[in-house]
């Protein structure tokens, strides 16, 4: 499976959310500033087990980098890492510090 394109750092992006299952990552979604939702309507991503990550990002903020990995443990259990950078020490990069707390 593919993951679907997204529209990085495109003026007026006030997030981005992350859907994975942990296992697989579906898709990474830019929020614009219009406050459509559409993309929550339109999904056709499996309900269980499905994770919807937000990422807020500053005015100015901007991805940086955007690293992933698959992977297996001993025993066959596949997972995946993601890692987003971005340019600022606020908006997604404190949100994020503060989840893994």
């Amino acid at each position: 499976m593919r993951m679907t394109y997204f529209d990085a750092n495109a003026p007026g992006t006030t997030g981005y959310t992350i859907v994975t299952n942990g296992f697989k990552l579906y898709a990474i979604h830019a929020h614009q500033d219009d406050g459509g939702h559409q993309f929550y309507e339109d999904n056709a991503y499996p309900v269980q087990g499905t994770m919807w990550l937000y990422m807020p990002m500053d005015p100015g903020e901007r991805l940086v980098e955007i690293c992933g990995q698959y992977g297996a443990h001993p025993g066959q259990v596949h997972y995946i890492s993601l890692m987003v950078r971005t340019s600022g020490v606020s908006g997604a990069s404190q949100h994020i510090a503060r989840w893994l707390r």
